[in-house]
Parts: C-alpha cells; sequence; structure tokens
C-alpha cells in the first residue's frame, strides 16, 4: 500500500535551484578542477564509486549511498541516477569497471525491491525506511516516478527479466505503475 505524503514545495524548490547551481558549475570550463569533459565525468564517476558499498555478504553490498560513508540514507531513484552516470562514463571513458559497478548497484536494488515491484523512499543497509526517525513516513512511501527512474536505469543497463532476474520483477514493476496510474486517472 503507497502512503500518502505532502511535500513541501520550499524544499524541493531549494533542491531545484541547487541542482541548477551544480549544473552551472559543472558546464563552465574556468570554474571547474577538471580541464576537459573526460577528466569531469572521471572526478563525478569516482565520487559516486567512493559512495558505494563494496562489502562482501554485507546487507547493503553495491548500494550507493545518499552521500559519501556508511550506507545509512539510501535512495532508489538517486541509486538510479547514479547507475546512469556510471554507464555514461563507462562509455565516455572507455573503462568496463564502471559499468561492473552499475551492476551491482543494479543487484542491490533487485535485492530490495519490494513485492508490489515498487522501491521504498528510502533504505539504511537493506531495510527499508529511516532507522534514526522511524515515525518518518515519507521514508516508507512509495512513488510510481521513483519506480520509473529504476526501471530506466535497468533497460541501459540491458536487463531482460527472463535472463536476469529468476522472479517476476519486471511484471511487478509494470503491475506498480499502471496501479499507480490507474488510481490517479479515476
Amino acid at each position: 500500500m503507497v502512503k500518502n505524503y505532502t511535500y513541501d514545495r520550499n524544499f524541493f524548490y531549494g533542491r531545484s535551484i541547487l541542482c541548477l547551481i551544480c549544473i552551472y558549475i559543472f558546464m563552465t570550463d574556468s570554474i571547474s578542477i577538471a580541464q576537459t569533459k573526460q577528466e569531469k565525468i572521471r572526478l563525478e564517476a569516482d565520487y559516486i564509486l567512493q559512495c558505494q558499498h563494496v562489502i562482501f555478504n554485507d546487507p547493503a553490498y553495491g548500494a550507493i549511498n545518499n552521500v559519501f560513508g556508511p550506507p545509512t540514507w539510501v535512495v532508489p531513484r538517486e541509486m538510479a541516477m547514479a547507475i546512469l552516470g556510471l554507464i555514461i562514463a563507462a562509455d565516455v571513458l572507455n573503462e568496463h569497471l564502471y559499468r561492473e559497478m552499475a551492476q551491482l548497484a543494479a543487484g542491490y536494488l533487485e535485492r530490495v525491491q519490494d513485492d508490489d515491484g515498487a522501491w521504498f523512499n528510502q533504505y539504511h543497509d537493506a531495510e527499508p525506511g529511516d532507522h534514526k526517525n522511524l515515525s518518518n513516513e515519507f521514508a516508507l512511501s512509495k512513488s510510481p516516478t521513483q519506480t520509473a527512474e529504476v526501471m530506466i536505469a535497468f533497460y541501459q543497463l540491458g536487463y531482460q527479466a527472463s535472463r536476469d532476474s529468476p522472479s517476476m520483477a519486471t511484471i511487478y514493476r509494470h503491475q506498480f505503475l499502471c496501479h499507480c496510474l490507474l488510481e490517479w486517472w479515476l
């Protein structure tokens, strides 16, 4: 069951402004530390890898944290964007390691996917929710856009349910999105 939540317009507006500033800095050669586009891409991809949890047999193995450090604030939609960034880095820099690490992140997302095919807004290790604030209902909410973003990342990695996943994960993802669409439409 998808929980409803209210969103803080000021919070999202502030994030939008921050994103625009980051894009401007990224695109402006005179401000950036890196000199070439390839160096910029490598710098960003390496930062993503530094945020990835790679301790084998850990529940969060493969997770890309929302910030540098242990996997305490894992957000599937942001992982999807990180996966897409790693795919671009692999293609532009012709380095297979970035694609392998993107595959590892996708494996984590497959493991934590909920039975209805969606993902919760936040995970601590591999557990849904905010372990520091158990009353945070937003962390236990789900979003069709988040599910779609993860599906896009999976598609870009070349995932095929019949080949890569023994479960019906792809069908469940589609069912969740269709259910959300029907609720909105009706």
